[in-house]
């Protein structure tokens, strides 16, 4: 079972994950990493949620304790960033420049970049009907 940008979306998500490991062989959850420092919605929580806004904000401690307390066990997680072709596509060479910084960034110091930095984390999980 995938889910890939839906957990940051929800109330309860724990009840969805805990549901996919029940009928889940295995797991994969990916959310954007959005608990870092330059994130204005977390620089000014005095503003209202707009609809359609992620109400959960994840780094990568937190998505992974969220999966274990809802009973999965992971088995893989990795932090990374979307594609260059992303970064860069209409908005030229200075978020293709973000784009290298955020990427070397990642490789000297992990634990920092995903507090500067947006990313994503992908969690590779088996639920219970995946364990013996």
């Amino acid at each position: 079972m995938i889910l890939s940008g839906v957990v940051e979306y929800l109330d309860c998500p724990r009840e969805l994950l805990r549901e996919a490991g029940r009928v889940g062989r295995n797991v994969y959850v990916e959310v954007p990493l959005l608990h870092h420092l330059r994130n204005p919605r977390l620089q000014d929580s005095r503003r209202g949620f707009q609809k359609g806004e992620p109400v959960n904000f994840f780094d990568p401690t937190l998505i992974r304790l969220l999966a274990q307390s809802a009973g999965l066990q992971v088995v893989n997680q990795k932090v990374f960033q979307s594609s260059p072709r992303s970064y860069a596509q209409g908005k030229g060479r200075r978020e293709s420049l973000a784009y290298w910084l955020r990427a070397a960034a990642l490789r000297i110091n992990e634990r920092l970049a995903t507090l500067l930095f947006p990313y994503h984390s992908g969690l590779l999980c088996t639920g219970e009907s995946g364990r013996t």
